[in-house]
């Protein structure tokens, strides 16, 4: 996979989580960049 893909991954209303989805070649340096 060439494209690297965000997404929302939680339901809309309000909670004390949320998810971010990522994929793709660069996502692995994308989260490492973003939770270091």
């Amino acid at each position: 996979m060439k494209d690297t893909i965000t997404a929302i991954a939680t339901p809309p209303g309000e909670g004390g989580i949320a998810v971010i989805r990522i994929s793709g070649d660069k996502a692995l340096n994308i989260a490492s960049k973003l939770f270091h």
